[in-house]
């Protein structure tokens, strides 16, 4: 029996991070520096399969750039069992976040979406078969929200 299919058309990111006990208000500080992945569309695909575990494929739709940050993410999808076969390649930058955890509690975070805001019609279509097939779709609005309505509601 096939497993049921959770789709998640989304943002892939490495997540770069620098916590440090300081407050906010310091402009230069020392931290520790850790990498970890990141984007709505990973983190959503990243809770569903610890939820879930081996009883649903995920797959991750959305798009890494060619760059250095594509193997890091497509590695870390992969040791979490995620379908990465419809993360598409663009030409440019994969998306990237800084974070800046202070030791006041307080976060801050910069993104440059890089490659996820290119996610077409042509790469839903490319997945409309996966996305007919899946028991949820799972969107959110860090991709285009025409492309998220074309994978909820495939146009044929």
């Amino acid at each position: 029996m096939k497993k049921p299919i959770i789709c998640c058309p989304g943002s892939i990111n490495p997540d770069l991070k620098i916590k440090t006990d300081v407050d906010k208000r310091i402009k230069t500080f020392i931290g520790d520096y850790s990498e970890d992945l990141g984007g709505k569309g990973c983190d959503t695909c990243a809770a569903i399969k610890n939820i879930c575990g081996e009883e649903r494929e995920v797959y991750l739709v959305g798009c890494v750039g060619a760059d250095k940050w594509a193997p890091f993410v497509l590695k870390k999808l992969r040791e979490k069992n995620i379908e990465t076969s419809f993360v598409f390649q663009k030409r440019g930058k994969t998306g990237i976040v800084l974070e800046y955890i202070y030791g006041n509690g307080e976060v801050g975070v910069g993104l440059d979406p890089g490659v996820n805001k290119e996610l077409t019609t042509e790469d839903i279509f490319k997945v409309s078969r996966i996305i007919e097939r899946s028991a949820l779709v799972v969107g959110q609005i860090e991709n285009s929200i025409d492309e998220h309505t074309r994978a909820i509601i495939p146009v044929h």
